[in-house]
């Protein structure tokens, strides 16, 4: 799970949670994808760790979520027992993994990632991979952002959209991610032992 970069350090892949009693491991130490997205669940469901006592840099004016995605494959180094899963609201799609010890939020799934890749959230825990910094190449969900709440977004040189078509782009990104011999298990195995998803109870936004 350690390669080689030009200064020669080792890099692992992972993720803790902010006062470090739990770490999720990526058995493949790369990043696949970074994108921005100004979409409002993301958002909303690092605000309800924040309100509960968890990280808020999330909340830095004119910052949209930098989501990471690397290759499911992963291994829990420690604090299983401190891991919980929520939807955002009730038929929610998204699974996110929070560590209860400091409410980061850690891991997130869904059904469009086709059990391929496993997204991180900028919620203030540490990630750490291999092709750091690994640029965001598009900028999606626009049309959410609240500038007189967040402040205005910079202007960047990679596209960026508002709505529609990107989704079905990404998708078959997500879908054609090739896959190495899994070292570790899936995301989903681990979910599967963590239980139900609990229910955040945050509204829809209008």
């Amino acid at each position: 799970i350690f390669v080689d970069i030009p200064s020669g350090r080792k890099i692992m892949a992972s993720v803790a949670c902010r006062c470090g009693e739990v770490e999720i491991r990526f058995l493949r130490p790369e990043a696949r994808l970074c994108l921005d997205c100004c979409c409002r669940d993301c958002f909303d469901a690092l605000e309800w760790c924040a309100e509960r006592g968890g990280p808020s840099d999330h909340r830095r004016p004119g910052y949209p979520m930098k989501l990471t995605y690397l290759e499911n494959d992963v291994q829990v180094a420690r604090g299983e027992d401190r891991l919980r899963l929520f939807h955002l609201r009730k038929g929610g799609a998204s699974v996110r993994c929070v560590a209860m010890c400091c409410r980061t939020c850690m891991a997130v799934d869904h059904p469009a990632y086709f059990r391929n890749v496993v997204m991180v959230l900028p919620g203030g825990g540490k990630l750490t991979y291999a092709n750091m910094p690994f640029p965001s190449m598009l900028r999606i969900n626009t049309r959410w952002w609240d500038a007189t709440a967040r402040g205005s977004l910079p202007d960047v040189s990679y596209p960026s959209y508002a709505y529609g078509p990107v989704f079905s782009i990404v998708k078959q990104f997500w879908a054609s991610v090739e896959k190495s011999p899994r070292k570790g298990e899936t995301i989903q195995d681990l979910f599967q032992r963590l239980g139900k998803p609990v229910n955040m109870g945050v509204e829809k936004p209008v």
